[in-house]
């Protein structure tokens, strides 16, 4: 009978736990949003009431996660168009 060594178990412990994907976080400000994507604050603002994800730290500060933002825009890109004229 096979004897598992240390290595062996923490080997069968790695490979057998199911893949978590770490992702980082990087929360931005209406400031770096408008500079990144290159949007006024009124467009911020006007996509942000249209359902754009952000999150509100307080006393009408908002976060964005770029990610998130960005996966809402390709998702909305033909409304985001309409209500531009």
């Amino acid at each position: 009978m096979y004897r598992y060594s240390t290595i062996d178990v923490e080997l069968l412990n790695i490979t057998n736990k199911p893949e978590r994907r770490k992702r980082s976080m990087k929360l931005l400000t209406t400031e770096q949003l408008g500079r990144t994507l290159q949007l006024s604050r009124q467009t911020i603002e006007r996509y942000r009431y249209r359902g754009m994800p952000y999150m509100e730290t307080g006393s009408g500060r908002y976060r964005y996660d770029l990610d998130e933002v960005l996966k809402w825009m390709k998702r909305n890109a033909s409304s985001r168009m309409k209500g531009a004229g």
